[in-house]
């Protein structure tokens, strides 16, 4: 899922589950100065899902890999 939210000109990209479940592994990343947010859900050694916000380029990446475990 990849959105635009046009009131608050903000980029945002969804997948998997995204909420942790107890014994998860999150990976969280916050650079103000780009504006950017993620954070990714590792559960049992495979990516489960994750929420980036602000810059998407890592995105498509993320996705694949997801889909491909």
């Amino acid at each position: 899922l990849r959105s635009r939210d046009p009131l608050h000109a903000l980029d945002l990209a969804a997948f998997g589950e995204a909420r942790p479940l107890p014994g998860d592994d999150v990976v969280r990343l916050a650079d103000a100065t780009r504006g950017a947010y993620r954070t990714v859900v590792v559960r049992e050694g495979r990516l489960a899902g994750g929420v980036l916000l602000g810059d998407l380029g890592a995105v498509s990446g993320l996705a694949r890999t997801w889909q491909d475990d």
